[in-house]
Parts: structure tokens; sequence; C-alpha cells
């Protein structure tokens, strides 16, 4: 009897225990600590280049804005920031540092305009956060942008090279006659790269010689004088060259690659470095070397410098103002003609100083071995 009682009990046991593993329960067992889920700063980065755009940002800038955030992504996620809240001061800070000290896939620092860029896009897309309400403060009010240095413009040319460069094209050929005209309205005219290929056949007005620049930098519009050698091959290549190229006839856009799409930066660029090794220019020129050729040669040529402000487009006074430097030769030159002061003539022998010669510590040497030898002969 005893052993049945104690089998009955076992077998009661094993029945409890195995209806006990059935049941959930978390005893015993250790509790695991939610995942944390990292920020996604997509949507909000989408409002604000929507809302950027809505103000009358150019789509360059609206370009720059979305790249330069992925770097700020990039950051917050190795941060492991779930939240806006977690956004600091100190993080924004740490965000300029990894900003200077990050290297790219080329293992090249970023540029100083780069960082210029990235922080920039970053203390404005704060600045939106704060103002429709997403935070309270602003966390990248800390960030004080890099000085950027005030560095002359790095190639022009002379005269000579201009016109090396400009009979370079084959003005015989329908491409070669594009290119012509271009590089004549960019030296006419100042343009920038984006917009020579943004002109459409509206914009011209041949009778009065002048170009509508639409949304430039800045999204400002400015008209620009076209000088008469432009004005001419503008004319021959709308009337006669332009409409050869394939779908041109329906489009608005002035300048097609051979496709009949509209150029691209990159195109324009490596076109002019051919035509620069054919006209042996070892100089390494850009689409910008005519805009500040162009502004060299008019300073010298005695332009006012806010003509040349107006001309190029320029927002800020000091930006033509670095032309300034390029010329100070030609600037002397014309001191040396203008001021009253230089047109004044001289007599010959016309200082009349007779007062104590200035003696160096040599001089005063000499006197006093001079002194002492008489001392010592009057002995």
């Amino acid at each position: 009897m005893p052993e049945q009682a104690l089998a009955e009990q076992v077998e009661v046991e094993r029945e409890r225990l195995a209806v006990c593993k059935k049941l959930p329960t978390s005893y015993g067992h250790r509790r695991t600590a939610p995942v944390p889920v990292p920020l996604d700063l997509q949507p909000l980065i989408d409002d604000f280049i929507r809302y950027q755009e809505t103000i009358g940002r150019a789509a360059s800038t609206l370009e720059g804005h979305r790249e330069s955030l992925k770097n700020w992504q990039k950051y917050l996620a190795a941060q492991d920031v779930t939240s806006l809240a977690e956004i600091t001061p100190q993080l924004a800070a740490g965000f300029q540092a990894w900003v200077y000290r990050h290297r790219t896939r080329y293992g090249t620092p970023f540029t100083l305009q780069s960082q210029i860029g990235i922080l920039n896009s970053l203390q404005v897309f704060c600045r939106y956060l704060v103002k429709t309400g997403r935070v309270l403060t602003n966390p990248a009010e800390v960030i004080r942008l890099p000085k950027h240095p005030k560095r002359l413009p790095a190639v022009m040319l002379t005269t000579k090279e201009m016109k090396r460069l400009l009979s370079q094209p084959d003005t015989s050929t329908v491409l070669g006659f594009r290119d012509r005209t271009m590089y004549e309205v960019l030296y006419s005219t100042g343009l920038r790269i984006g917009e020579l290929l943004a002109l459409t056949v509206q914009d011209i007005n041949l009778a009065d010689g002048l170009l509508t620049i639409r949304q430039g930098k800045g999204g400002k519009d400015r008209v620009a004088p076209v000088g008469a050698t432009a004005c001419k091959y503008l004319a021959e290549y709308v009337q006669r060259i332009r409409g050869k190229f394939r779908d041109a006839s329906g489009a608005e856009r002035l300048f097609f690659n051979k496709d009949g799409r509209p150029l691209a930066k990159c195109g324009v660029w490596k076109k002019l470095k051919v035509y620069a090794m054919r006209a042996g220019i070892k100089k390494r020129i850009t689409v910008h070397t005519f805009r500040h050729t162009l502004a060299t040669e008019m300073l010298k040529g005695g332009a006012d410098i806010r003509q040349i402000q107006e001309l190029l487009g320029h927002g800020n006074l000091r930006t033509t103002q670095l032309y300034t430097h390029i010329v100070q030769g030609e600037l002397k030159r014309v001191q040396a003609e203008c001021h009253p002061r230089e047109q004044t003539e001289l007599p010959e022998n016309f200082v009349t100083y007779r007062g104590r010669k200035y003696l160096t510590d040599d001089d005063r040497r000499e006197v006093a071995h001079t002194n002492r030898r008489g001392i010592d002969r009057e002995d």
C-alpha cells in the first residue's frame, strides 16, 4: 500500500509539471529589453524640401540640402538617436567635429566649401523644425560656420590665349558652331554654366542685344548685354544651326547635345578641356574661366566695379572686389596717370635737408675709433 500511494503521488506530480509547462508564464525567464528603433528623419526632410521649394529656392539648392542632410542622418544613426528630443546642442557640436574629421570614400577630407555647405544645410533644417513646432529649441545654434578664405579667382586667360581658345571649334560643323557660339556668349556676358544651359530661345533679344537670365543664382532674374560678335554668332546659330539638332524644333532650350537632349555641365567642361589642349593652354581652365577673364579685362579697361557686379549677378559687392587684386599693376598705372600729385614735376636735387647726419652703430664705432687715434697722437 505505501508503495502504491507513493507511485500515485509521483504520477500526480508529473501531470502537474506537464500542465505547468504548457501554461504561458514569465516566471523563471529573463525579460528581454525592447529593441530601440532608430529615428527616421526622411519624412521630415521631405517636408523641409517641399517647404524650401514653395518659398522659391532653386533646384540646385534643394538638391544640395538633400545630399548634405544625408550626412546628418548617418551621424544620428551612429549615435543611436531614437527621437528628436535626444538631439541636443552637444550632439550638433559633435556633428561639426565629425564633418571636420570625416573622410570620403576616396580617403580625402571634405573641402572647406563642402563643410560649410553641410553645416549650413543643418542650420536651415533645424530652423525649419523650430518654425514648424517639431522641436522647442534650435540645437544647431551652437554651430559656427568655418571662415571662407578670401581667395583670388583661380585662372585667367590672356587676350592671346582667349583668341586661340575661341578659334578652336570647327565652325564648319554643327557641333563646332554650337561650341563657338556658347563660348562667345560666355565671354561676352559672364554667364554661369547653369545659366547658359538654361537659356531658351525666348530669352534672346537680338534686336537690342540683350539676354534674360531667369532664376539665376539666388533665384534672381537679370538682364545681361550681349556684344556684337556674340550676337552675330547667336543669330546664325538660331536661324540656321539650331534646327539641325534632333527634336530641336519642338523644344524651347537653346543649346542641345548631338542627340537633341539638353546639354550637361560635365559634357561642356570635358569638351572645353579638349579645346584648351589643342590651343596649347596648359592652365587648368574651367567654364568659369570665361567669367573671371571677362571681369578682369573689364576692370583693366576702366569699367566701374558696380557695373561688373550687375553684369555678373553678384549679390555682394565684396565678391566682385576680389577681381581688383588681379589688376593691381593696372591700378598702379591709372594712379600714375590720374592722381594729381603724380602730375607734379619735381626739380633735380630737390632734397635740401642739411640737418645732422643719421649715424648707424658702425658709424659711431668708426667715429669713436678715429677720436681715440687722434688723442693717442697728441699724447
